[in-house]
């Protein structure tokens, strides 16, 4: 078992739980406002990284400094479902906003 490590292959980590990601670890004075704000700024910087690690991967395959051409496809799924995410949750403000403004205060 010890020289699997050594190799190619490697132990899968367990998934992160929900008490474990930044968006809990927050001050108890701290307002709700700025907890919906992280959720987008966090979000962006997610989608930033992965098109820069996509970006370094097509670089890596492109002059030959890659033994595992399968992770440029994780790069570019990784960065695409980064970005749809941004997406829908630009969506779902927009939507929240015009119900708001329905309501008409």
């Amino acid at each position: 078992m010890e020289g699997l490590t050594n190799g190619f292959i490697q132990w899968m980590r367990p998934l992160n739980r929900l008490e474990d990601f930044e968006l809990d670890k927050r001050e108890p004075n701290q307002s709700k406002e700025a907890r919906f704000i992280d959720i987008f700024r966090n979000a962006w910087n997610n989608a930033g990284e992965a098109r820069s690690d996509y970006a370094g991967e097509q670089y890596a395959l492109s002059v030959g400094e890659t033994d595992d051409p399968h992770n440029l496809m994780i790069a570019a799924n990784k960065a695409e479902l980064s970005v749809e995410l941004l997406v829908q949750l630009r969506n779902k403000a927009l939507e929240s906003y015009d119900q708001l403004i329905k309501i008409g205060f």
